[in-house]
Parts: C-alpha cells; sequence; structure tokens
C-alpha cells in the first residue's frame, strides 16, 4: 500500500488479506522483487492494482505508469 490513503486502507483490509505499507512505489517494488527472490513459499500472488488516484506521488496515471515500468525494469535486473 502506498500513498496518503494508507489509513483508510490498512483499516479496510485488515484481517481481510496480507499487504505491506511501503509509502512509495519504489520501495514496493523493491520490497516485492526480495520477496520473490528470497521468500521460500512456492505460491505467491503480488496484485499491482491502483485504486486511487496517485496525484499526492505523480502529475497523472501516465506518469505513474512510467516509473512503474522503468522500476520494474531497474531492480527486476538486480533481483533476477
Amino acid at each position: 500500500v502506498i500513498g496518503r490513503n494508507i489509513n483508510f486502507y490498512k483499516k479496510n483490509l485488515k484481517k481481510k488479506i496480507d499487504f505491506v505499507i511501503s509509502k512509495t512505489l519504489q520501495k514496493a517494488i523493491i520490497q516485492i522483487c526480495f520477496s520473490i527472490k528470497y521468500d521460500k513459499k512456492k505460491n505467491k500472488v503480488i496484485l499491482f492494482s491502483p485504486s486511487a488516484a496517485s496525484y499526492d506521488q505523480y502529475k497523472n496515471f501516465e506518469e505513474r505508469g512510467d516509473e512503474f515500468k522503468k522500476l520494474i525494469k531497474l531492480y527486476a535486473r538486480k533481483y533476477f
């Protein structure tokens, strides 16, 4: 969970699904890549889903998407 709506999602997701608060997209991607590489569990589900506007961090969804693609390429190379 990232962005300014963290408390809303924390309250509504608590005890329903496992989640991690990352605060930024970069930190979330690093945590996910690390987990994929080092967690011994075979089956993992990772949901990338914008569920709120991200104007607190990005101008628009295109900028957020471009940043997401850039970070995935960067950290996928580092971890895999």
